[in-house]
């Protein structure tokens, strides 16, 4: 394939430039035909009788070679007809110009080739040499890939450590966020009671403040936590005024969506406990369902012989029962919200009822059972009189409700809510004690 052999500089000299007459060609072709009918070329060619090699040369496209008209590597071609005299570099097949001189003045190492060739083992050898050739870069390639094992090893463990840390920290910063949030409506709540408390206080009386709801369930100095005397500890002095005096700070625990307005409930509408958005949806109370067994309801609404039924007739702006009709065997009630809540022990008024067997609802309480059906020759058993009375059970009814407690001022878990959005205690406070002040308490 040398240029040399053909008397040529490069290998584009083989290709036709042109004359006066005829026009330059982009490439250049050749192409032998072997005779091997006596299957001396042995391999993938082996069943054919004749065997076409093939090479052409562009000026652009490069070298390309071919076997029977199919495209394939030079190194295909070589290992064709290695071991038949004509492969290689000590090919003998063809005596060209000085080989005969080459062969006589050759050296020992150069005579074994051609012995070699002639023998046909040459191609044996010749694939030993790619096969180690090929080992030595594969061993080249896992050595470099036994080196890189270790480095990115090494970078695993390192990443395996940051993964920890950044873990350990993801996990730090949701806690230190639950308790900063935590310690803010702590803080709220601190303000809240002592406000509470401070305008309550009794000095003619024997106590101040209950363990009830007129006290907002005060349950002592036992109940408290390290948290709790931290937020104390934090707005100490600390109370909401409006105007000259304590503002009624009274809280609840959900408000289910909206507080209410304290001339909803109450007598009197205080300018600073005005209803409000809630952010009470994680709450366990934000809605909640109470299934009401006709037993409660025969012991709730005794007078009118138990409930068949509770229609809400008003309500407030915030949804909450203003006043609702209680249906009974024996008659109807009308109660407000507070009174219905306090004789079902409903969580709050923000609530609808379901009767969970409508179809007895719409009956009268009890109906005479029908006679059975007789043949049209026969006598009633019984006369219309004597038809035996059955009696339907009463139905149960499905208080559907959200929220917990009266609903005015500041909701607890509003407060939590509030506080998980990075809202501060003066803020918490501010929303729900619209116009209160933050002011450290003087005594009088």
């Amino acid at each position: 394939s040398s240029m040399k052999t053909l008397r040529g500089a490069d290998a584009e000299d083989v290709i036709f430039n042109g004359s006066r007459t005829r026009k330059p060609i982009g490439r250049a072709s050749v192409e032998l035909l072997f005779d091997n009918q006596d299957g001396q070329i042995t391999g993938s060619y082996a069943a054919y009788s004749e065997i076409s090699v093939r090479r052409e040369l562009g000026r652009d496209a490069g070298s390309q070679y071919f076997l029977n008209g199919r495209k394939c590597l030079k190194r295909d071609v070589t290992d064709l007809f290695l071991g038949t005299g004509l492969g290689g570099k000590n090919q003998y097949a063809i005596i060209e110009q000085g080989m005969v001189s080459r062969m006589v003045e050759a050296k020992p190492e150069e005579l074994r080739q051609w012995l070699e060739e002639a023998a046909g083992i040459s191609k044996y050898k010749d694939r030993r040499r790619e096969t180690e050739s090929r080992i030595r870069a594969t061993r080249e390639n896992l050595d470099r890939l036994n080196d890189l094992r270790g480095e990115i090893d090494g970078r695993i463990q390192a990443l395996t450590r940051q993964a920890a840390n950044a873990e350990k920290y993801t996990t730090l910063k949701a806690e230190e966020r639950r308790l900063r949030a935590e310690l803010l409506y702590l803080r709220a709540q601190a303000v809240a009671a002592r406000t509470y408390a401070l305008r309550q206080r009794k000095p003619a009386a024997a106590f101040d403040v209950s363990a009830t709801i007129l006290s907002q369930v005060y349950e002592g100095v036992e109940v408290e936590t390290p948290s709790t005397r931290q937020a104390v500890v934090s707005t100490h002095g600390q109370v909401l005024m409006f105007g000259p005096g304590l503002a009624n700070t009274v809280f609840h625990s959900s408000a289910g969506g909206s507080t209410e307005n304290s001339g909803d409930l109450w007598s009197q509408q205080l300018p600073y406990l005005v209803s409000v958005p809630d952010f009470d949806q994680h709450s366990p109370v934000h809605a909640w369902e109470e299934r009401l067994e006709p037993e409660q309801l025969q012991k709730a609404f005794g007078e009118i012989g138990g409930a068949q039924r509770i229609d809400v007739l008003a309500t407030t702006g915030s949804g909450r029962v203003r006043q609702a009709r209680v249906t009974g065997p024996a008659g109807t009630l009308v109660l407000t919200g507070a009174q219905l809540r306090s004789r079902l022990g409903l969580k709050s008024t923000l609530v609808r009822f379901e009767v969970l067997a409508p179809e007895l609802a719409a009956l009268p309480f009890s109906l005479p059972a029908l006679p059975p059906l007789m043949p049209l020759a026969a006598e009633p058993a019984f006369s219309p009189d004597q038809v035996p009375v059955q009696l339907l059970p009463p139905p149960a009814l499905l208080a559907i409700g959200r929220g917990f407690g009266h609903g005015v001022g500041m909701s607890q878990w509003g407060a939590h809510g509030l506080a998980n959005l990075g809202q501060s205690y003066e803020q918490i406070l501010h929303h729900y004690y619209r116009g209160a002040k933050l002011r450290p308490y003087v005594s009088p």
